[in-house]
């Protein structure tokens, strides 16, 4: 009797465990319940937090000048000049909020320990919302840089022929930092410029700038004059 009784329990059992299981599939295809899946937003999030394999988008060749380098970038169309001792690499990435960019360069010497300084740094965002250039900067340059209160209030400088703002935090406790935005088709694009040792390469930051050209145009610009005392280094 007791061996029936426990045959009994144990068909009882199993049937109970089919049951469920036949429910949660049921409830998973129409969408009641997830098992074992990440949400999209979870998803999003992963795949912005993983860096997508590397592919370079960039090549370099030598000038007419031995000091410069000519770098192409075929995923956003430009070319431009940079010192042909300093070293260049580019990221990509899929970005899952408006404030991130999409696509970078860093530039600068090789410093101690074959570590490469970055003097200057390139960013260019997808301007997905198409937001005039201003309403971009109200919008998104404070959640980015830390700082505000420098950008000017209308563009005073052309970079690749396009109305840009171009401004400096001065060196407060830290080197000076100077930004240039401006919009390109359906694109933002900011340079930065880290002054280290009281703006020594601040003309081969504008040689960049002024040299900086999409597809084979061939524009004018307008950097302002700065102050060099900006660029000091002030404890």
């Amino acid at each position: 009797m007791k061996s029936l009784s426990t045959k009994t329990a144990v068909i009882v059992s199993g049937f109970i465990v089919v049951l469920l299981g036949i429910g949660l599939y049921v409830l998973h295809t129409k969408g009641i319940i997830h098992i074992f899946e990440s949400s999209p937003s979870a998803q999003s999030t992963i795949s912005a937090n993983i860096e997508p394999a590397k592919k370079s988008y960039i090549t370099t060749e030598p000038t007419a000048d031995p000091v410069y380098n000519k770098l192409t970038d075929s995923l956003y169309n430009f070319t431009l000049e940079y010192p042909s001792e300093w070293t260049v690499t580019d990221s990509t990435r899929v970005p899952i909020e408006p404030k991130e960019w999409t696509h970078a360069l860093d530039f600068g010497p090789m410093g101690n320990y074959g570590i490469s300084q970055q003097l200057v740094e390139l960013y260019i965002w997808d301007n997905h919302e198409n937001l005039s250039l201003s309403d971009w900067i109200n919008q998104f340059n404070e959640m980015i840089t830390g700082e505000n209160r420098y950008t000017p209030k209308t563009p005073n400088a052309i970079v690749a022929g396009e109305e840009s703002y171009f401004y400096i935090i001065p060196a407060v406790q830290s080197d000076a930092q100077i930004y240039t935005i401006f919009k390109h088709e359906d694109n933002i694009i900011e340079f930065r410029y880290s002054a280290i040792n009281n703006g020594q390469n601040y003309e081969t930051f504008t040689k960049i700038l002024k040299t900086l050209e999409f597809g084979m145009e061939n524009t004018e610009d307008y950097i302002p004059t700065i102050n060099p005392d900006d660029l000091m280094f002030k404890n």
